[in-house]
């Protein structure tokens, strides 16, 4: 079934941006292209907030409404991140996206190789 959808999304004015996902030009798919590259607030985002940490805001919109409407913030936890965390989420992030990860990005941001990263 995926590949006989593939093949017809492929042939119509759609592109696949990630494993699983097609757009036509200029659709919404920069929204799911925010969350893989960690750049889309709201509520149940988790994104890397300092490049060592990530949090996430209270899953109640209610709640979330109120605390951006009075100037709180709605932040309902906070995790400290070591480079093992954040090289790993960096690649299963990228892993979602067709272009993939960028092996010569990867050695520069975190001075270290891909491979044995994840085993």
């Amino acid at each position: 079934m995926y590949f006989a959808l593939k093949a017809r999304l492929s042939g119509e004015a759609s592109s696949i941006y990630e494993i699983s996902n097609w757009a036509g030009p200029a659709s919404s798919l920069d929204h799911n292209l925010k969350y893989w590259t960690a750049s889309l607030p709201g509520p149940e985002f988790r994104p890397p907030l300092d490049g060592r940490s990530r949090w996430s805001n209270t899953r109640n919109i209610h709640e979330y409404l109120a605390k951006i409407e009075s100037g709180e913030s709605p932040n309902a936890e906070r995790i400290e991140l070591d480079d093992n965390d954040r090289q790993s989420e960096n690649l299963f992030l990228r892993l979602r996206l067709k272009d993939g990860v960028d092996l010569d990005e990867h050695l520069r941001r975190f001075r270290r190789e891909c491979a044995g990263t994840l085993s």
